[in-house]
């Protein structure tokens, strides 16, 4: 049967893919849910426009970034199992995540709290730092790309798919990403690094947590040069319950320049961690004590060794973290207990 992107109707297969059901349309594409008859596992199966699939740089580009992807083994990123072509349209082949996604929640409870945006934004940050890591950049993080499975579990998905649009711009069409997320440096066409996709997250979490991201437009090219050129509201004019030290934070994640953004995406999610676990208040309760400058010497990171893998058919290969970027930006101070009886804390 024809498989149309507009109109969903449902293949028997893709591929060697059973197709159970139609789960989502995107902007590049369809998601199906399949069954893979050769291993017995349920797979998402996504199928992505004929506009994706019939220029030689695209598909060459697709391919390429798919192999590359189906490498990159980290626990908190959907994996790639197969790629292929069907009626003249790609299809690339994941790891069917049952839990909804980060967009589902945003839209169900108006906004997150800050615990629940800390830890996903954690996870995804671990994720990131593994593809950084290998020359792999997202290009399109935004809350429907941040799946969960049935125990609640985040995961980062479309690695790759996002880049074979990237290639479209090559042949005069434009394709950026998703507007409400992207980069200034990505807006304006420039060559980017892993600090876009840090700056995406940011405005994923700004997102999460106001239940709006920072800029509303009438088109999408209005939505890019705002990335561009308006400074982001400040974060507590929306939600004004939250810790001062949260406007600074956000400031920085979504600096205009590269060079005065997080070097790293784990380095944003540790000080959102600090925010939200109230570590923050021993930085400011040692700047009145007059403590300076008492960060401990940082400690070695530490490694999370690797889950074990559940037997059967049906093992979806939960694979390791990678090593875990533990230096924070916040400092932890060290109070002496002489100098702190003697001190007179005043409250903001």
């Amino acid at each position: 049967m024809p498989v149309s992107s507009t109109v969903h109707e449902v293949p028997r297969y893709i591929g060697r893919y059973e197709i159970e059901r139609h789960e989502a349309e995107g902007g590049m594409g369809d998601v199906f849910v399949a069954r893979d008859p050769r291993v017995k596992r349920r797979v998402a199966v996504k199928l992505l426009k004929k506009l994706y699939s019939t220029d030689p740089a695209v598909r060459r580009r697709f391919e390429a970034e798919a192999e590359a992807v189906a490498a990159l083994e980290h626990e908190a990123i959907v994996p790639v199992y197969d790629f292929g072509e069907h009626e003249g349209m790609l299809y690339i082949v994941m790891r069917y995540v049952s839990g909804g996604t980060m967009r589902d929640r945003i839209k169900a409870q108006g906004r997150m709290s800050l615990r629940d945006v800390a830890a996903v934004t954690d996870r995804v940050a671990e994720a990131l730092l593994a593809a950084h890591e290998r020359g792999l950049i997202h290009r399109d993080i935004k809350p429907a790309n941040i799946l969960y499975d049935d125990r609640e579990i985040p995961y980062l998905s479309d690695f790759g798919v996002a880049k074979a649009s990237e290639a479209i711009d090559e042949t005069g069409t434009m394709m950026l990403g998703t507007p409400q997320y992207l980069s200034p440096e990505q807006a304006q066409g420039h060559d980017i690094d892993g600090r876009s996709d840090v700056y995406s997250l940011g405005v994923v979490a700004y997102h999460a947590l106001t239940g709006a991201p920072p800029f509303e437009a009438r088109n999408a090219m209005a939505m890019a040069m705002a990335h561009v050129m308006t400074p982001a509201p400040k974060i507590r004019e929306r939600v004004p319950e939250l810790p001062k030290v949260a406007d600074g934070v956000f400031d920085r994640v979504l600096a205009k320049d590269p060079a005065d953004r997080y070097p790293t995406a784990t380095r944003f999610a540790r000080d959102l961690k600090d925010i939200a676990s109230g570590r923050w208040y021993l930085v400011k309760l040692s700047s009145k004590l007059g403590l300076g400058d008492t960060r401990p010497p940082p400690s070695a990171p530490r490694r999370v060794p690797p889950p074990k893998a559940a037997a059967g058919p049906d093992d979806s290969g939960t694979l390791p973290y990678a090593q875990r970027d533990t230096e924070s930006t916040l400092q932890e101070p060290v109070i002496r207990p002489g100098r702190a009886r003697r001190a007179k804390v005043e409250e903001d």
